[in-house]
């Protein structure tokens, strides 16, 4: 019986590392609150969860992690890109086993950017299996973090 167990978790394990890499969802947060869209001011920061799922794991069974770097790219609305930044975060966590979904938050301090519409695009790289996945993020900005909006006479 412990053959078979052995066997049937290494097919398990086979058929885990086929998966590819997917975005299962992402949630822009505002104070840790789940929003629909996001209005900043420059300086302000932009906060992402994401849920991942088809990674892959370095280690062994004793001691698994996950971990990835990520990119971001900030770009106008035209598609221009105003600012781009590789290995812009990491994540590494050790995990007790094999988990089904992994999530990350990500937290972007926006630059210095006029008044207008905005996304950022990241891209996330499985460091261990080398896959990557991508998803954009919209965002405003209205005025500058640290100055009061204009009062009308």
């Amino acid at each position: 019986m412990p053959a078979a167990m052995e066997r049937m978790q290494q097919a398990a394990d086979a058929l885990w590392d086929l998966q590819q890499l997917k975005i299962v969802e992402t949630t822009l947060l505002i104070d840790g609150e789940p929003q629909q869209t996001a209005i900043l001011r420059s300086g302000e920061v932009l906060s992402i969860s994401t849920l991942l799922t088809g990674f892959s794991y370095k280690g062994s069974e004793d001691s698994l992690a996950v971990a990835f770097a990520v990119d971001v790219d900030i770009r106008h609305t035209s598609g221009r890109v105003l600012a781009s930044m590789q290995d812009f975060a990491s994540v590494s966590q050790t995990v007790s086993g094999r988990v089904a979904e992994f999530s990350i938050e990500i937290n972007l301090t926006t630059p210095a950017l006029l008044d207008g519409d905005y996304e950022a695009a990241f891209t996330l790289r499985d460091l261990a299996s080398g896959q990557a996945a991508q998803f954009v993020q919209d965002f405003s900005i209205e005025g500058i973090l640290g100055t009061l909006p204009q009062q009308g006479n």
